[in-house]
């Protein structure tokens, strides 16, 4: 795959939720994208999913929260196109225990913060906040990423199937286990579980199984 759209293809980015993702560049104005292509075919409830994640993320304009430019589909397969972050996530940070200095950590869990205030103040539960999906940019910024299972809180809809988790279990609140009932205080439980991992290297509630967790 040489382009998708008008997008010139220059590598992968590897694979995230349901999408791989592309790092593009847009030739009208030479600027560098990454482009989430959905990797399912024929799945309808992906493909909803998928379309949320664009119209959910789209509406969000925050400088912690990773920018959505366009959705398009090519040759039926959606795929949207977000701002390029050019850093690492705090799964990477931990992973390979990189010093960082505890204010800086505090600094950037602040910034998580923030975005993700903005987000509930709009109506949006991201759902799977996680360490892999909080970057730190080169330039010392903070972006949250993947809204893709984000649910507005103004919508009564579900687009899992019944007894389907939806979400990361290491950092998902008790009632996303048990009910459809998932409001923004899930998304802080997740934030004070990545806070206490990032901090102390550890994550409170690893096992080897959901049931365990």
């Amino acid at each position: 795959m040489e382009t998708i759209g008008k997008y010139r293809i220059i590598g992968g980015l590897g694979k995230g939720g349901f999408g791989q993702v592309y790092k593009a560049e847009d030739p009208t104005i030479g600027s560098v994208v990454a482009i989430k292509v959905l990797n399912v075919q024929n799945d309808d409830a992906m493909l909803r999913r998928f379309r949320a994640e664009a119209v959910t993320s789209a509406r969000l304009r925050h400088k912690n929260i990773v920018t959505i430019f366009d959705f398009e589909e090519q040759d039926g397969a959606p795929y949207l196109v977000m701002e390029y972050l050019d850093g690492e996530n705090l799964q990477r940070l931990i992973e390979t225990k990189k010093r960082v200095p505890i204010l800086d950590k505090l600094s950037i869990m602040a910034e998580v913060a923030e975005g993700l205030q903005y987000a509930h103040e709009h109506g949006v539960i991201h759902r799977d906040i996680k360490p892999a999906n909080i970057m730190r940019l080169k330039d010392g910024s903070v972006k949250i990423m993947d809204f893709g299972i984000a649910r507005l809180t103004q919508r009564n809809t579900r687009l899992t199937a019944v007894g389907y988790i939806v979400g990361t279990p290491e950092y998902m609140a008790p009632e996303q286990f048990m009910s459809d009932g998932t409001d923004s205080q899930c998304d802080i439980w997740s934030y004070g579980v990545v806070l206490y991992e990032f901090l102390t290297g550890h994550n409170p509630f690893s096992a080897d199984s959901p049931g365990a967790v």
